[in-house]
C-alpha cells in the first residue's frame, strides 16, 4: 500500500514541484530583469549626458579658440597702428632741416596714421562686432561695456574720417602752394 501510495503522489509532485519553484523564483526573475532594465536605462541616459557635455565642450572650445584668434587680430592691428607711428615720428626727426619739406611730410605721415589709426579702430570695432555676434550664436548677450565700445569707436571712426577729409583739403592747398 504504501507503493501505492508513493505511486499516486508522485505524478502530483512531479506536477506540483515545477509550479511551486516557479511560483517562488518568478517574482524574482522578474524584478532582477525590471532592475536590469532600469539599470541599462539609467546607463544609456548617463551616456547621452555625457555626449551632450562633450558637444558642448566642443562648442565652447570652439567659441574660445574664434575669440582667441579675434584677439590675435586685434593685437596685431594695435601692433601694425604703432609701427606705422613710430615710422612717423622717426621721419619727422629725420626731415627737420627743411622746414617746409617737414610739414608736408608731417601732415602725409599723420595723415597716414590716421588712416591706419582709423583702420585699426575699424578692425577692432569689427572683430568687437564678431565677438558679440560669436557670443549671441552661443545664446550670450552683449554686455553693456561691449555695447559701450561699440557706439565709442563708431564715434571715433565718424571722427577720423572727418579729419581725414580736413586733412586732404589742407595737403592740397600746401601743394597747391609749392608748385
Amino acid at each position: 500500500m504504501a507503493n501505492e501510495t508513493l505511486a499516486s503522489i508522485v505524478p502530483l509532485l512531479i506536477v506540483a514541484v515545477p509550479v511551486l519553484i516557479t511560483s517562488a523564483v518568478a517574482p524574482w526573475l522578474m524584478a532582477r530583469a525590471a532592475s536590469s532594465a532600469k539599470a541599462r536605462e539609467k546607463e544609456q541616459d548617463a551616456k547621452i549626458r555625457h555626449e551632450e557635455r562633450q558637444e558642448d565642450w566642443a562648442r565652447l572650445d570652439a567659441v574660445a579658440a574664434r575669440q582667441a584668434q579675434a584677439a590675435q587680430k586685434a593685437e596685431e592691428a594695435a601692433r601694425k597702428a604703432e609701427e606705422t607711428a613710430k615710422k612717423a615720428d622717426d621721419a619727422t626727426k629725420v626731415l627737420t632741416k627743411n622746414v617746409s619739406a617737414v610739414h608736408i611730410l608731417v601732415n602725409n605721415n599723420l595723415t597716414l596714421a590716421t588712416k591706419d589709426t582709423l583702420k585699426s579702430k575699424t578692425r577692432s570695432l569689427m572683430l568687437l562686432r564678431e565677438n558679440i555676434a560669436l557670443k549671441m550664436s552661443s545664446g550670450q548677450a552683449a554686455t553693456h561695456e561691449e555695447e559701450a565700445e561699440v557706439a565709442l569707436l563708431s564715434g571715433e571712426i565718424k571722427s577720423l574720417e572727418e579729419v581725414l577729409v580736413d586733412r586732404e583739403k589742407q595737403a592740397a592747398i600746401v601743394e597747391a602752394q609749392h608748385s
